[in-house]
């Protein structure tokens, strides 16, 4: 698991942040850092009421709906990347430059150890990701990325960490 993973020191700290924006987050109450309470540190958040969708295929849905979904998923993440940290209180947060370079670093390192993975029939390395060595040529040349903005990134954003409305397709909620 990622060093980073489930800190809930920082999620309480962004949710937090995000309390007065347009960015659809529950209300955070608490944060509890004293691991005798329940043996880890936690917070306490508002309960959303919706519906949280485990796979990304969303079965179950029309695809209208389906489409929509996602849509709407894609509009939080854009009003996300939105938000200036220096105006949440979260300036001091993260890591402002070399986002692209880190993750490219991040992905060499995850590719590569995928690349040496056995095939479990012939055991023979699956190799890496046809064109991924020209991809990262490019992707880790600096004067080929955008320009650093500093802004608020979301480590796991995907379907299941979203709330959607109970039935329309609109985000109440982003968790982790």
């Amino acid at each position: 698991m990622s060093k980073t993973a489930h800190k809930v020191e920082r999620e309480y700290r962004i949710i937090a942040a995000l309390a007065n924006t347009d960015v659809p987050v529950p209300k955070a109450y608490c944060l509890c850092e004293d691991e005798s309470v329940i043996g880890t540190p936690f917070y306490i958040m508002s309960f959303l009421d919706g519906r949280i969708f485990e796979d990304p295929i969303i079965p179950n849905v029309l695809p209208d709906q389906r489409r929509a979904i996602w849509a709407d998923a894609v509009r939080v993440l854009a009003k996300l990347h939105r938000i200036d940290p220096r105006e949440v209180g979260l300036e001091g947060f993260g890591k402002p430059t070399g986002f692209y370079s880190r993750q490219v670093k991040t992905w060499r390192t995850i590719c590569d150890a995928q690349a040496a993975i056995r095939d479990v029939e012939t055991r023979i390395p699956v190799g890496p990701l046809p064109h991924f060595a020209e991809m990262m040529s490019f992707f880790g040349d600096e004067s080929q990325q955008p320009v650093d903005r500093g802004t608020l990134i979301h480590g796991d954003f995907k379907i299941d960490n979203l709330v959607f409305h109970k039935t329309e397709p609109r985000v109440i909620g982003i968790l982790e």
